[in-house]
């Protein structure tokens, strides 16, 4: 994986960019996605705006963001927002893994441990 400190990356291609979409406001994703440029950068990159959404809606729903090789082959990540006090995402949590040892029998505990992260964090911005 190549990760270099102080690299940015695109919101459309992470799971660090999904969860900070996703914990927005409806009408602010709408105009976030309509200015992105939504380039292929890997295997399985959403460049479709309403797929991309649709991603954005699930993992509202269930808390957090996934991708699998949509910013790099072989990579697949996890990540939660972290809330201010008035509910709006401000940062993310993520954990990556190469896609080869990835334990879908363990993805609920990823995701438990992943979740507690983030709402420590949240706390800690005067969430909740």
């Amino acid at each position: 994986m190549q990760s270099t400190l102080g690299k940015r990356n695109p919101l459309h291609s992470t799971s660090l960019g999904k969860a900070l979409l996703a914990f927005r406001d409806d009408d602010e994703i709408r105009e976030r996605l309509s200015k992105m440029e939504m380039k292929k950068l890997a295997p399985r990159t959403i460049t479709d705006p309403d797929e991309l959404f649709a991603q954005l809606m699930q993992a509202r729903a269930q808390g957090y963001a996934e991708e699998i090789e949509e910013s790099e082959a072989g990579v697949r990540c996890m990540a939660v927002p972290v809330l201010d006090h008035a509910g709006k995402s401000v940062a993310a949590i993520s954990i990556a893994f190469p896609l080869i040892r990835f334990d879908e029998t363990r993805k609920s505990e990823y995701v438990r441990l992943l979740t507690a992260a983030g709402r420590a964090a949240s706390t800690a911005f005067g969430y909740g």
